[in-house]
């Protein structure tokens, strides 16, 4: 799966549109959607009900379209897919939205570790 190169390292967007990580005030880059979403269902459980109020609990269920790691190579996934596999160290998510002045959104800053 090909990715965008970034000082000497591979970032594969896994989410479903394209990351623009702002770096500086100077200097952005775009990791362009990959063309490949990672899906992670979710499974609700019914629970027993509080004061006649019905209770479930959501848990993840299986994670499809996640490549096996490669050397040198970042995926860069949504949180939930992040906290779904969980102990990976090639999975990122996209960091806190930057803004414009407008307040459109034109990237993020950087990237999260789950």
């Amino acid at each position: 799966m090909e990715g965008t190169s970034y000082n000497g390292v591979n970032f594969v967007n896994l989410t479903p549109h394209d990351v623009t990580i702002v770096v500086s005030e100077e200097e952005r880059f775009t990791i362009p959607f990959s063309g490949c979403v990672v899906r992670v269902s979710l499974v609700q459980e019914d629970l027993p009900s509080v004061a006649g109020i019905p209770v479930v609990r959501s848990t993840f269920g299986r994670v499809e379209g996640l490549p096996s790691p490669v050397e040198g190579t970042v995926y860069i996934v949504s949180s939930m897919t992040a906290s779904a596999v969980g102990g990976r160290s090639d999975l990122y998510t996209p960091g806190d939205l930057v803004k414009d002045d407008e307040g459109q959104v034109i990237g993020c800053k950087g990237l999260k570790k789950v």
